[in-house]
């Protein structure tokens, strides 16, 4: 009775309790299988039980809810932080050399180690931002670094999830989790199914738990979170993507690099880098801190892009014939047209193309002069000049861009 009375706590409003020692909501029916049927009917009637709102069962890793009206259900970190530099210098060479492919590798690695050690500098921290480390070749260490070696200074807050997981109707996985490792979730028919869910997951503020056979409720969101693929489009990322640090790891160093990381980890390696995370100097670095742009990125958006969508990069950035000024959208139609033939993309209708690059561009209705014709009334992407440039009329823009684009093959 007294171990019943020390570690469980009814949920008013349902049939289930917070199980102290399995850590764990469990049932009624469960807590009699436990204790017995009578011993578990006495300790309903117990004046002295403990009763919580369910609402009041929460996850904080701050450690500041009030323990008289609340169950926090975060227990502290499993680590204790040692300083060994000897012990870091290995991990600090994998994250490196996973960091190495990118123009930008020095960048890079500082804003990783940021985001690394900013959650464990200020528990309960949310992220606004994840890590997307890809590459086709294996054996490069992104499972070693972050499987091995992150998730473990979590602890029972730290998690691997697959595609099962994040398919299945029971979200339970996601419940007390502060670091998320999501390894090849995604694959290649339901790469745009669940990015919604995956998106939420980054940013999101709350989520549900729904355990099998147990009542759906609701935790704060501390879950930041990794993504590891061999794919070279692991994830869409759209253009103007602010959530995403894309990493391609493409360097494979020698086995006795790897063993030396390994006998790292075997030999205090973890705690060691678990303090060197504690004190790593932030600077600015925040939840919100945009990631910077990579050479990966890049091409992962590329890859995932829509025929307008490639199109009007193409066109913008001036890589096309066309120059990029004010044209009737029935010209850019067929320029677009074009470039699809060339390129092996499937063409939109005239209206669906037009209305996704008005999203983009300014689409207007003028009365303009073409060809020498009476003015007449056209609709026209209305593109400002850029400055310093010759001032052109819109009847002068459109000529130019008709006749540069070559529209009707006049050149052909």
């Amino acid at each position: 009775m007294q171990e019943m009375l020390d570690n469980l706590t009814l949920l008013r409003g349902t049939e289930t309790v917070w199980d102290m020692i399995g850590r764990q909501v469990m049932t009624l029916g469960a807590v009699r299988a436990n204790y017995t049927p009578e011993l578990t009917a006495k300790w309903q009637e117990r004046i002295d039980r403990k009763t919580v709102e369910q609402k009041n069962l929460v996850f904080d890793p701050t450690q500041t809810v009030d323990l008289d009206t609340h169950v926090n259900i975060f227990f502290g970190w499993p680590l204790t932080p040692k300083k060994n530099h000897d012990l870091v210098d290995p991990i600090i060479e994998l994250i490196q050399s996973l960091c190495s492919s990118e123009d930008n590798a020095d960048q890079i690695m500082h804003f990783m180690l940021c985001w690394m050690a900013l959650p464990l500098q200020q528990p309960g921290a949310k992220l606004q931002t994840a890590l997307l480390v890809f590459g086709e070749k294996q054996g490069t260490g992104k499972s070693l670094l972050f499987d091995s070696i992150l998730r473990p200074i979590y602890g029972e807050y730290g998690t691997t999830v697959g595609q099962h997981q994040l398919e299945s109707g029971f979200t339970d996985w996601r419940s007390r989790k502060l670091f998320t490792l999501f390894e090849e979730v995604l694959s290649r028919d339901d790469k745009f199914s669940h990015n919604g869910t995956l998106k939420y997951m980054i940013t999101g503020k709350r989520m549900q738990v729904n355990p099998k056979n147990l009542p759906l409720r609701e935790e704060n969101n501390h879950m930041n979170c990794v993504f590891l693929s061999n794919e070279p489009q692991p994830i869409p990322i759209e253009l103007e993507d602010r959530r995403f640090l894309v990493i391609q790891a493409r360097l494979m160093r020698d086995k006795e690099f790897y063993d030396r990381v390994v006998a790292s980890i075997n030999n205090g390696g973890l705690e060691a880098f678990y303090e060197f995370l504690l004190s790593y100097p932030l600077g600015d670095f925040n939840e919100h801190t945009k990631p910077p742009m990579t050479r990966a990125k890049e091409r992962v958006i590329s890859f995932g892009r829509a025929s307008w969508d490639a199109f009007h990069f193409n066109w913008r950035e001036g890589i096309l014939d066309a120059p990029y000024c004010s044209c009737l959208t029935s010209d850019l139609y067929i320029v677009y047209k074009r470039w699809c033939d060339r390129n092996g993309e499937k063409p939109l209708s005239q209206t669906k193309f037009s209305g996704y690059l008005d999203s983009r561009e300014t689409k207007v209705k003028r009365e303009i002069s073409l060809s020498d014709k009476p003015k007449r009334s056209y609709m026209i992407f209305e593109i400002p000049r850029p400055e310093g440039a010759k001032e052109m009329s819109l009847h002068e823009q459109c000529t130019m861009f008709r006749e540069k684009a070559d529209v009707y093959g006049a050149g052909n």
